[in-house]
């Protein structure tokens, strides 16, 4: 089973969707606005506590800041694991 990842693109969806700039946000949250890019950029996560804040602020749910998961795809159009060189693990070497 896969857990829930967090997607910046869709904060920054939200964000833009509630017509505010980074700073704006930022000031709600008590955040500078290169925390909220680091956040959009994924290059850092916001706390639980601050997905809580930025649900309230943008007027959604905490889940709606997370990809969906996808639990019915069949087995076969699973995506192979990759190896070190980006191939599939089961490739045959040339």
């Amino acid at each position: 089973m896969n857990a829930p990842r967090f997607s910046p693109d869709l904060l920054r969806k939200r964000r833009d969707g509630a017509g505010l700039s980074r700073t704006g946000l930022g000031f709600y949250l008590d955040r500078s606005e290169q925390t909220i890019w680091q956040w959009e950029r994924g290059l850092t996560r916001p706390r639980a506590d601050q997905l809580g804040q930025l649900a309230q602020i943008l007027g959604c749910s905490v889940d709606d800041f997370f990809n969906p998961i996808n639990n019915d795809a069949p087995a076969d159009q699973a995506e192979a694991p990759k190896n070190a060189s980006g191939g599939t693990r089961d490739a045959v070497k040339a």
